[in-house]
């Protein structure tokens, strides 16, 4: 009963909290960010911060190439603001020659890989 009550005065603390931190036009006031240690800060509008927010692209991979006693392999990050690409190749190429019973032979193995990606931020 009292793990209860104390979940209760918890969630009554919470819920006067985040509504005294809210203005009517459901921006932060300033007495807020004053309070939050944040004095000279000023509210802006929801069209002011989409130019900022969630402005963040990231890509990233790896190709790796593999035969018989070669191997290669490539990375590559790629981040921009409001776009990012990036790519890479691996090339894994091996030969063998001998001969066997009077005839001569060569045998080459071998092994690609490529990557690209592309992220953008809306």
């Amino acid at each position: 009963m009292k793990s209860f009550i104390y979940v209760a005065i918890a969630l009554v603390a919470m819920g006067v909290l985040t509504s005294s931190a809210s203005a009517a036009d459901n921006q932060v006031s300033t007495s807020s960010l004053n309070a939050a240690g944040l004095p000279g800060f000023a509210p802006i509008s929801d069209a002011q911060g989409m130019t900022v927010r969630g402005k963040f692209a990231a890509v990233g991979g790896i190709t790796v190439a593999t035969a018989p006693g070669a191997f290669s392999a490539n990375g590559y990050v790629a981040t921009g603001h409001t776009s990012a690409s990036g790519g890479a190749f691996s090339l894994a190429v091996s030969g063998v020659g001998g001969s066997i019973g009077g005839v001569s032979g060569f045998i080459v193995a071998g092994s690609v890989a490529a990557g690209v990606a592309t992220a953008h931020a809306h």
